[in-house]
């Protein structure tokens, strides 16, 4: 390694996944490791929301009050969001049998503070039908960060991978 190497600036590009579950009540393996929401999500809102949020952007309404970054604009590179029935393929618990899990994974060089926190949160309220894909387009071009209703907590969130 390199004497001058910094692990955080010297990245090229960030993935993360967000891991949301969905059952009446939430297995007790999955507390504090997924976002546990109560109620039945559609896919197919979910991918149109983060349709809307992929791409280079001005993401002032989806970064967080202390952030410190200079400039809002930031790429994202990929966001994708994958359904499972089970979790990370865990066996199935037959007392949680009606849980299923969504993976949403987003990647870019770098994210605004409770960036992706506040994506996660409308791309979920986009599935619980709260809002459409055009709300999100709204949000996104309002640039203001009280525009987000929902920011998903951050027991789910997981960095997977860093390029260099």
């Amino acid at each position: 390694v390199a004497e001058d190497f910094h692990a955080r600036f010297d990245a090229s590009m960030r993935h993360y996944v967000y891991r949301v579950q969905t059952s009446a009540f939430q297995p007790v393996f999955e507390v504090n490791r997924s976002w546990h929401v109560p109620e039945a999500l559609d896919l197919d809102p979910m991918r149109a929301a983060g349709a809307v949020l992929a791409g280079e952007h001005d993401f002032t309404s989806f970064r967080g009050s202390g952030c410190q970054a200079h400039s809002p604009v930031r790429t994202i590179e990929r966001l994708s969001i994958q359904a499972g029935p089970e979790g990370d393929g865990a066996t199935r618990d037959p007392l949680h049998a009606d849980a299923s899990f969504f993976y949403i994974r987003v990647s870019s060089r770098s994210f605004l503070y409770n960036q992706v926190r506040r994506m996660v949160g409308v791309i979920v309220d986009a599935g619980s039908g709260k809002m459409s894909p055009g709300d999100v387009r709204e949000i996104l071009d309002g640039k203001d960060n009280g525009l987000v209703p929902n920011m998903a907590p951050p027991h789910g969130l997981y960095l997977e991978r860093v390029d260099y």
